[in-house]
């Protein structure tokens, strides 16, 4: 079947929550069932919508890649699996940002990719639906400026009205792309450290919401700032009766080199020696790894003598500390040997393996031919 190439302007739309970013769209049909007819490719678009059109250097943002539908059907649209990654973005999106000259923003990597749930959701005749983005997830920034975000997915829809089976089985298959500028203004330190409070605030008010979206609620925000004025409120959060919550609290207290965040992670890390805390709900494991994971000074020196702690999780987290810090052998391979004769099968498999690895490299660097080091040079006294 041929394939159209079908541009479409879409102009500004006002909207009362949100003011929205200079926009445009454009649908290009891929595959389609039959009865393309009864679909014009044209009146399906898209467009970005923001909150508001500028922000400050390090501030998170959430947005909507609003798809709509301006003809006389009422659809249903495929959306999920594809945010099972290390960030949960929906990498089923492509998202493009560049600065100013042009020049190509750093986007993290989402690591392993490992679907997610699927569904449909209603695109009703001359509506629209929403999909919910995180900025935070798809560009770092280094220097403020204007950006140009462009975001493109191939939009699957289908029939959403009742009929026949072939009718109901029709399926259309576009190439959706939306382009806005955002503005990036020098982070005032002041009116960050108000917007800090004001989400901890309201994180601490709200707690969390899964039956909304969670990319705009004050607790997924914080967590997205680096700034150091988020412990506090992250030490309140972890006490919090919500298992969003706290885990939350316990991955984001990992990050910073501060003496506060550990000395939380590691009481609540002993105190689980003792009472443990929701052993089911893997929160001890998250405590085990947010210190593997911590930059404080004390944070390896203490996970390495909980060997004998009676959830296994901890001891996962001591062979994943030893390979991400790359820890010296001489500390490391007495560890590993001993976590070889673990009662629980995946650390010892674990330990195993990294401590092949460390002996390969031992072999490997014994190999190397000798390399002479070359003299001092002699100064001249004179």
């Amino acid at each position: 079947m041929k394939t159209l190439l079908l541009p479409l302007l879409i102009g500004l739309v006002t909207a009362p929550l949100f003011g929205l970013a200079q926009s445009s769209g454009s649908a290009e049909t891929v595959e389609s069932g039959k009865g393309l007819d009864a679909l014009d490719e044209r009146k399906i678009s898209a467009e970005l919508r923001f909150p508001k059109t500028s922000i400050m250097m390090g501030e998170p943002l959430a947005f909507e890649f609003v798809v709509h539908n301006t003809s006389d059907l009422s659809l249903l649209v495929e959306e999920g699996g594809d945010y099972r990654n290390a960030l949960g973005r929906p990498d089923s999106f492509r998202v493009k940002v560049t600065d100013e000259e042009g020049k190509a923003v750093y986007q993290p990597p989402s690591g392993f990719m490992g679907g997610g749930v699927m569904g449909v959701q209603a695109l009703p005749a001359r509506g629209e639906k929403a999909f919910h983005l995180f900025l935070p997830h798809w560009a770092i920034f280094e220097h403020p400026g204007k950006v140009k975000i462009e975001v493109g997915r191939e939009i699957v829809v289908r029939n959403g009205l009742a009929g026949s089976a072939e009718e109901k089985n029709r399926t259309w298959r576009l190439q959706v792309t939306a382009v806005a500028e955002l503005t990036l203004l020098p982070a005032d330190q002041e009116a960050f450290g108000k917007l800090i409070n004001e989400l901890g605030a309201k994180a601490l008010e709200k707690k969390f919401d899964f039956g909304g979206n969670v990319t705009k609620t004050p607790l997924y925000h914080l967590a997205a700032i680096h700034d150091v004025r988020v412990v506090p409120w992250f030490l309140k959060l972890r006490k919090v009766e919500d298992t969003t919550c706290r885990f939350t609290a316990i991955r984001t207290l990992g990050i910073y080199d501060s003496p506060e965040a550990f000395e939380a992670l590691r009481e609540d890390l002993l105190s689980s020696r003792k009472t443990p805390v929701n052993f089911l709900s893997g929160e001890v494991g998250y405590l085990a790894f947010a210190i593997a994971a911590s930059p404080y000074k004390e944070a390896w020196p203490f996970l390495q003598t909980q060997t004998d702690h009676p959830d296994p999780e901890v001891r996962r987290a001591i062979v994943s500390a030893i390979v991400n810090r790359d820890i010296p052998n001489d500390i490391a391979m007495p560890l590993l040997k001993q976590l070889t004769k673990d009662k629980d099968k995946v650390v010892r498999d674990e330990a195993i393996l990294t401590l092949k690895a460390r002996r390969r490299s031992l072999i490997s660097e014994d190999a190397r031919p000798h390399q002479p080091t070359a003299p001092a040079p002699v100064l001249d006294s004179q």
